[in-house]
């Protein structure tokens, strides 16, 4: 018999090189091929296209938040807008790369350009904590759960619901707003090209994402997580142990591989082998790298295409050059 669902997810939230929110998770980038602009590497750059944060976060106080924190508050506002009044067991979880590793740059340098006896600006500490864009979520909508943010690459998504599920199983939360962030700029853009050993061709993006996880179905229901695992290790033997989570996450969900029906998976990874993929249903390669934010956009693109049912399954499978690989196993929602 299929194993029960360990959580459900419902309403969510976008913001990619295609545009804003979930409808638009098939398109190519928008001004997709773009030559580089100043300060960063000769390789296309999808920056998030018309952001305009006064009218996707609103209220005061933008002009002293970086990048990272804004895209993260415009994913998460539209989620976020009403929630009730005791907010206790909301939890918000995020995942990132670094944080803004430019906040955290421009930070540093202020101690070394600044005369005798180095006063930084204090306005530039905030942003160079990797939690501030997490936190200034909750405190903007007055979210008093638990608060946390997850970094390890482009399966920091996927280590981000794995918190929200363990806050969930113990108890500590009954709903979660898990998502990702992935700001762009030249010291991130510089590092990915850098250590890219795969094509560059379609370059590097910024994006966004969030989506409500809960312990119940409800109406907003779009799909329900099986299994969820993550895995570290050499970066040469990620197609191996990626196949051997894959199958782990199967069993954990206890469904069978003749049961998959649709795979998203990072396009760097290449096949599964033997296991069967159903349909593939990935990101557009014109967005570039997107960093943590990958698995998030691989989920929710394939959500919004795939329309299986309880007894079907889906596979969420990444993976980057660090090493880190990670799985999710999804049902379909009942319908």
């Amino acid at each position: 018999m299929p194993g029960k669902p360990i959580a459900f997810l419902g309403a969510a939230h976008t913001l990619t090189p295609a545009g804003t929110g979930t409808g638009v998770l098939d398109r190519p980038a928008v001004g997709a091929g773009a030559d580089s602009a100043d300060g960063y590497p000769p390789i296309p750059i999808n920056l998030v296209p018309e952001f305009d944060a006064a009218e996707q976060v609103g209220g005061r106080g933008l002009a002293a938040m970086d990048r990272t924190t804004l895209l993260a508050l415009a994913a998460y506002r539209p989620l976020l807008v009403s929630v009730p009044e005791d907010t206790r067991h909301i939890a918000v979880v995020l995942g990132s790369s670094t944080g803004s590793i430019s906040s955290s740059t421009e930070y540093s340098l202020e101690t070394l350009r600044q005369e005798k006896p180095y006063l930084v600006r204090a306005s530039l500490f905030p942003n160079s904590v990797m939690n501030c864009a997490a936190s200034r979520v909750a405190i903007r909508h007055g979210v008093h759960g638990p608060n946390a943010t997850l970094s390890t690459g482009s399966i920091s998504f996927i280590t981000g619901l794995k918190f929200a599920l363990n806050l969930m199983r113990t108890g500590r939360a009954t709903t979660a707003y898990v998502g990702a962030v992935e700001e762009l700029r030249p010291q991130t853009a510089w590092g990915w090209y850098q250590r890219s050993s795969g094509s560059r061709r379609h370059g590097v993006g910024e994006s966004a994402a969030a989506v409500e996880v809960t312990g119940t179905p409800g109406a907003s229901t779009v799909a329900s997580v099986l299994a969820c695992l993550t895995s570290g290790g050499s970066a040469e033997s990620v197609p191996a142990r990626l196949r051997r989570a894959t199958i782990t996450a199967l069993t954990r969900a206890s469904r069978d591989t003749t049961a998959i029906r649709a795979t998203s998976s990072c396009s760097s990874l290449g096949s599964m082998d033997s296991i069967p993929s159903g349909a593939s249903i990935d990101l557009d390669p014109t967005w570039g790298e997107l960093g943590s934010s990958t698995a998030a956009l691989q989920l929710l693109r394939l959500i919004a295409t795939w329309q299986g049912g309880p007894e079907e399954t889906a596979l969420i499978r990444t993976g980057d050059c660090d090493g880190n690989v990670g799985v999710i196993v999804l049902g379909g929602a009942s319908r």
